[in-house]
């Protein structure tokens, strides 16, 4: 009889309730963010938003504040933050570019990698070179001899750079690490790319 009276109690229904998109931006800032991280799902959730309104949303909070928000997020939905934020008409700011890449890099290894990997490849180019003085050593000179006029940096003693940017120097080292682990050659063809392009055709390419 005990087992009668349980089957007739309602089963709770665990399935998450369908996200509201229009009625999520209707919230503040702050309270769209909470509904979002308060529920499981809240990854699906992200990636799921129109890339104008997590925009919106980060823009809002204010970029630093919506880290947690950022972490979710797609690299379609990162670039689409890039190319709201990093343009001026129709030139790249690479100032804002690299601040940009300082919040993705202090989201997750993963995301950066998974960003550096799917966004244009003229816009990857484009911003680098902006912040980047890169140099090769030469075949025929001595590496001790060499490192008196290269740049200070580098990972393979083959290619050696040098930050426009000071303040982002060890954002800089990070992301070429992250691209040397990965992918050597992938590496090596964006290191011949910032040295051998044209800016201006590279800024148009990736416009």
């Amino acid at each position: 009889m005990e087992d009668d009276r349980d089957a007739m109690i309602p089963k709770q229904d665990d399935r998450l309730s369908p996200i509201d998109f229009h009625h999520l931006m209707t919230l503040p800032a702050k309270a769209r963010m909470e509904a979002i991280l308060d529920r499981p799902d809240a990854a699906q959730v992200v990636q799921a938003m129109n890339p104008q309104d997590l925009y919106l949303t980060v823009m809002e909070l204010g970029p630093d504040d919506a880290l947690p928000l950022l972490s979710l997020a797609s690299p379609s939905q990162w670039t689409h933050l890039f190319d709201m934020e990093c343009w001026y008409k129709d030139r790249l700011v690479p100032a804002q570019g690299i601040e940009w890449l300082d919040r993705l890099s202090r989201t997750s290894h993963e995301a950066l990698v998974r960003w550096l990997y799917d966004v244009d490849f003229s816009f990857l180019i484009s911003l680098l070179k902006k912040c980047l003085r890169v140099a090769v050593r030469p075949d025929d000179v001595d590496l001790t001899e060499a490192l008196d006029y290269l740049p200070q940096n580098t990972i393979d003693d083959q290619y050696f750079w040098e930050c426009r940017y000071p303040d982002y120097d060890e954002l800089v080292h990070y992301i070429l690490s992250v691209l040397f682990e990965t992918n050597y050659v992938f590496y090596r063809e964006i290191m011949d790319y910032i040295m051998y392009t044209i800016d201006a055709e590279m800024e148009e390419e990736a416009y």
